[in-house]
Order: structure tokens, then sequence, then C-alpha cells
């Protein structure tokens, strides 16, 4: 007897449980749906940030790169092609140590010229003339961006009086959007900001001083500063994908590198 009620109960509460209704795994299922969508928006920006800083602050070493090449004298190491066992022909003229003086910058063009964006590079180079600005953009050079090219004479580290020594491209997907010179004092209203579109910023021994050169696409410079007595800075804007960050690289007139966030 006791077995036989022990049997129907477990039969009754077998039937009167109840199960999930469709409509309450639905709503756990938007519930479950909202979250992940969240946490994934949330990481998506998180990994844009993370690489928007990143990307920040490889310009900023690259600069500094120029700035200690420059301080502590050293010489390019140029590019030699058509290596044949122990032979190199090389492609860029040696300078002879003690005639000149070692200067090395970094070059930006963000003017969108003739259709072709080049906001995504920038180039490190060696002023070989010490004229204060990067000469194989200038005409009658034939500059190729694409620095793994061979077919021009012009392309980075080829010709005899090329001043490239390395294009970098930006693979992410930010892009470098702003060149700005500023001169004078934020601080006390008399500074006056000037926009540029082909900037160089040039350090030369034995100072770490900066130089910021603006010239246009004939290579004519439009102001070429020494610390004294006009000093300017360069503010150096990059943006993320779809305005998911903006960060600013400001290189002061006394070589003072430093990365700073803007706010939207």
């Amino acid at each position: 007897m006791s077995f036989h009620n022990t049997s129907f109960n477990f039969k009754k509460k077998f039937r009167d449980a109840r199960g999930v209704t469709f409509l309450e795994l639905m709503i756990v299922i938007s519930i479950f749906a909202i979250i992940s969508t969240t946490v994934l928006l949330r990481f998506s920006v998180f990994s844009t940030s993370v690489s928007l800083q990143n990307l920040a602050q490889d310009i900023a070493l690259k600069i500094e790169q120029a700035q200690n090449a420059s301080i502590n004298g050293v010489y390019p190491k140029l590019r030699q092609d058509s290596c044949a066992g122990q032979t190199c022909v090389q492609t860029q003229t040696p300078i002879a140590v003690g005639t000149w003086t070692p200067s090395y910058g970094v070059y930006f063009d963000i003017s969108l010229a003739s259709g072709v964006s080049h906001r995504s590079q920038f180039v490190y180079f060696y002023d070989r003339n010490s004229n204060g600005i990067f000469d194989d953009v200038i005409p009658p050079h034939s500059f190729d961006w694409n620095a793994s090219s061979s077919s021009s004479t012009n392309s980075c580290g080829n010709g005899p009086d090329t001043e490239c020594l390395d294009v970098i491209t930006i693979s992410s997907g930010e892009q470098i959007t702003g060149l700005t010179k500023i001169t004078g004092n934020p601080q006390s209203g008399g500074s006056v900001q000037t926009p540029a579109n082909f900037v160089s910023v040039i350090f030369k021994r034995p100072f770490p001083d900066s130089y910021i050169t603006d010239q246009n696409a004939s290579g004519t410079i439009n102001n070429t500063n020494s610390p004294q007595p006009n000093p300017e800075r360069l503010d150096i804007t990059l943006a993320g994908n779809n305005n998911s960050g903006v960060k600013v690289i400001t290189v002061s007139p006394l070589g003072r590198i430093s990365v700073n966030d803007v706010d939207q």
C-alpha cells in the first residue's frame, strides 16, 4: 500500500509539473541577445580605442627615433640591392663622415592630392642636403609611396640621392586627419592655428629642438622655423574608425613629444 501511494504521488507531481512556455523562452533569448550585443559593442569600442592609442604611441616613437638619431649623430644605414655573393650595389650614395650634420625627420601628407590619400602612411627620412624638407616628394622626383616597389628609381630607399629610409603604413584603419601648426601661447589667448597638408618634423644635431616645415606639393616652404624667434608646435590629429576616438600628438618647439586625448 505504501509503495502504491508513492508511485501515485510521483505520477501526480510529474503530471502537474509545468514546462517552459514559448513566450518565456523568447523573453530569455531576448535578454541574452541584448546582453551579448552590449558586451560586443563595448568590446569593439574598447578594441578601437586601444588600437588608436597604440598608433599614436607608434607615431610618437618614430618621431622620437628621428630625434635620438639626430642627437646621437647616427649616419643612415643606406639600402643595398643587387647583391651577388659578397658584392652589393649601393642604391643610395653613402655620405662621407664629417661632411653632414645628422638630421632626421618624419614627413606627413594629408592633402588628398590628385584624389589619392596618404593619410594612412608617413615617411621616416634623413635630411641629406640639410634644407629642412623631404626632397623625395618634390618634382622632378616621383616618389613611390609603396615601399616594397622597385619599379621606380625614386621609391623608398632607391636612387642615389633619395632621403627616404622607411614608409610606414597604418593597416588598422585609423588615419591621420589633421596637421595644425600653432604659434604663440594658447593659454594667453595669443595663439594662431594654421592647418597644413604637407609637414616635416625635423631634428638637427646636437639639439633636441624640433623644426616644423610646412611645404606645398612643389616644395615651396611656407614657413620654416627655428626654435627662436618664432617657435611653433605641431598637433597631429588621429581619428579611429567611425569616429570612435581622437588622439592628438603634440610636438613642442623644444622637442617634447606627447600624446593627448580629445573630448568629443
